[in-house]
């Protein structure tokens, strides 16, 4: 609770929503990117052994 006041106090109301989005907006981004590319490569090989 100290912690969240501090950044209210600095910061305001959006400082305390919106701290470390970018961050957190890029990283989802890159996971959702390399699940995409290593499912695609799994199901390749699934594909292929499965023949």
């Amino acid at each position: 609770v100290a912690a969240a006041r501090a950044v209210v106090a600095a910061d305001g109301i959006k400082g305390l929503l919106g701290r470390g989005l970018r961050t957190r907006i890029l990283a989802n981004g890159l996971q959702g990117v390399m699940f995409s590319v290593l499912w695609r490569l799994f199901m390749d090989l699934w594909n292929e052994k499965t023949k």
